[in-house]
């Protein structure tokens, strides 16, 4: 949970100090939403809620860079499944068959997914009205939390935790990068940030 949240705050200052459009609405949205910042730093959960674009870059962030690479479960049952064959460029209906163990890559169906546009890039207004392309495919869109019963019950902390730690330094701090011509991040190779010094 805390190694999960530290990447994707990194991570979403990364793009911000590439993108200053980013880092520009989410400081718009905190002072339209919240006024001059505070004394004491606190702020409410009604007030987080209304942090849209705050919230849709932490899950942007979150689709890109999955923290959970596979899960893995036995069946119990049949299990009828549909995916995208990039051959016939159309959903394909199939079993998997009770008693097998499957691994599912969390990683490469949030992020490939069909239903996202441009999916290559940083965009967080994908999980904003009107394009909401998270909640294509049954739901099953963004599962960087799970699903129905396997859903992470952390979800909403998690996130309330992103969206407080991106309010306070994004009003507090302008983050620049020396050398953003030479910054890329491979998404399919894990990594982790140090601090040094």
């Amino acid at each position: 949970l805390y190694e999960s949240t530290v990447k994707i705050v990194n991570l979403c200052f990364l793009f911000a100090a590439k993108n200053r459009k980013l880092m520009q609405r989410m400081n718009a949205e905190a002072a339209s939403l919240l006024g001059a910042s505070r004394e004491n730093g606190m702020y409410f959960l009604q007030e987080l809620k209304q942090l849209k674009y705050t919230e849709a870059c932490a899950r942007e962030i979150l689709r890109i860079y999955e923290p959970i690479v596979f899960v893995h479960r036995a069946l119990h049952s049949d299990m009828p499944i549909r995916w995208y064959s990039k051959d016939k460029k159309k959903w394909v209906h199939s079993i998997i068959p009770a008693g097998w163990k499957i691994a599912a890559s969390l990683k490469e169906t949030t992020r490939l997914n069909p239903n996202y546009l441009n999916r290559n890039s940083v965009e967080p207004q994908r999980f904003l009205p009107p394009r909401n392309e998270h909640e294509g495919d049954e739901g099953f869109g963004f599962l960087s939390f799970g699903k129905a019963t396997r859903n992470c019950p952390a979800e909403a902390f998690t996130l309330m935790k992103m969206q407080i730690i991106l309010l306070l330094l994004s009003r507090n701090y302008k983050v620049y990068l020396k050398d953003m011509e030479n910054i890329s991040i491979d998404p399919y190779q894990d990594f982790s940030f140090r601090l040094e010094g």
